[in-house]
């Protein structure tokens, strides 16, 4: 069953003193957060629990915009973006939905157009939580939900698709420059593509003397 999911606010960009970020918890148009700083601001949600996120509710001000990006650690390079850009109507609860992704953090980007602000009455995250998927489904199937689907998200199954791996930086674990500076990874990685080369030269021969 699909509940809100108890979340705080763990960080912000930015917030105006008489609409301070925590007025998102609400989600009422009583209050609302706002913030003049910066043309794109964020808010970074840390849920109670890790929870299979399957939408998030937006009750909107202002705001022109939204990019959505989920983690397990709160650290910048391990959230994936889901939804990039996403418009928003103005004073309306809008939902985007996520598709049962498993989360302990949210990163949501808002924008501006031609607003002086950006503002936003609330944020609701919606879900299953992994606890309660394991008591009511059984472990088999929280294992698939839960820790199969993590492991294709934020495992090292998909590495070179990750943008931040994808590049020239000397700093990157499996680019250009790193694999320049370290010939004894390259040499073992070019020795086990010969060997299997060879290996597969010597199958086809067998088989094409038979």
């Amino acid at each position: 069953m699909e509940l809100p999911a108890p979340y705080v606010v763990a960080h912000a960009s930015g917030s105006s003193y008489q609409h301070p970020v925590e007025s998102i918890l609400e989600h009422s148009r009583a209050s609302y957060w706002e913030s003049f700083a910066k043309p794109t601001e964020f808010i970074v949600l840390a849920l109670s629990k890790k929870t299979l996120l399957s939408e998030i509710r937006v009750l909107n001000k202002n705001a022109h915009a939204i990019s959505i990006a989920v983690a397990i650690e709160n650290r910048r390079d391990d959230y994936i973006t889901v939804k990039k850009g996403v418009r928003l109507p103005l004073h309306r609860d809008f939902s985007i939905k996520l598709g049962y992704l498993p989360a302990c953090f949210i990163r949501l980007e808002f924008t501006r157009q031609s607003q002086t602000s950006i503002a936003v009455y609330g944020v609701l995250p919606h879900g299953v939580a992994c606890g309660v998927l394991k008591d009511d489904g059984g472990s088999s199937l929280f294992n698939v939900v839960s820790f199969k689907t993590e492991n294709i998200l934020y495992g090292p199954s998909l590495v070179a698709s990750l943008p931040r791996r994808d590049c020239l930086s000397e700093h990157v674990s499996g680019s250009p420059e790193w694999m320049k500076k370290h010939e004894s990874n390259e040499d073992a990685h070019l020795a086990r593509l010969e060997q299997s080369l060879l290996r597969l030269t010597v199958t086809k021969s067998a088989s094409w003397m038979y």
